[in-house]
């Protein structure tokens, strides 16, 4: 999805938006207690990802260097996103 298409998608329902963040919390407070354990529980169930779950600057600076740079746009929004969801919870 590119960020044009994230940006111009409807908003969602209120009660879509009430279980999003009711799953959000849950899955934050998870990780905040669990740690890494939880990461790696996520990855595998959200993913199928069943590898390490941290890299070196290496492995990120080489991952990022193939991806096209609409998927890097997308990304880095995203991650704008998240984080503020993150932010305005605290």
């Amino acid at each position: 999805m590119t960020v044009r298409e994230l940006k111009s998608a409807c908003p969602p329902k209120a009660e879509d938006l009430r279980a999003l963040q009711s799953t959000v919390a849950g899955i934050l407070e998870t990780v905040q207690r669990d740690g890494d354990k939880a990461l790696v529980a996520y990855a595998k169930k959200f993913d199928g990802y069943d590898g390490p779950i941290r890299l070196g600057d290496k492995e990120i600076e080489e991952a990022k260097r193939s991806l096209p740079a609409d998927i890097i746009k997308g990304l880095d929004f995203a991650i704008e996103r998240v984080t503020a969801f993150a932010q305005a919870k605290n």
